[in-house]
């Protein structure tokens, strides 16, 4: 199980800044979140992370798992 880009692909913070997880970046600054680690947290996907088990979508929190799970990008291009 392998996720499509191995880093994570760069956004520009826009006008006014954001905070993430408590997290502030000026705007302007590039982030990125490794989609590999993000799609292996297991904070949300539980202990067996690293497995293959599509069964979690129908017994865990789906709005949790869909507000994690990027699997060809998210967001504008």
């Amino acid at each position: 199980v392998h996720s499509t880009a191995g880093i994570g692909l760069p956004r520009v913070v826009p006008e006014g800044g954001l905070t993430v997880a408590g997290q502030t970046f000026l705007e302007g600054t590039e982030v990125s979140c490794p989609i590999y680690t993000m799609h292996r947290l297991k904070s949300v996907w539980g202990e067996d992370a690293d497995a293959f088990d599509p069964d979690r979508w129908t017994r865990g929190n789906k709005a949790e798992l869909l507000q994690n799970f990027a699997p060809f990008s998210i967001g504008p291009r």
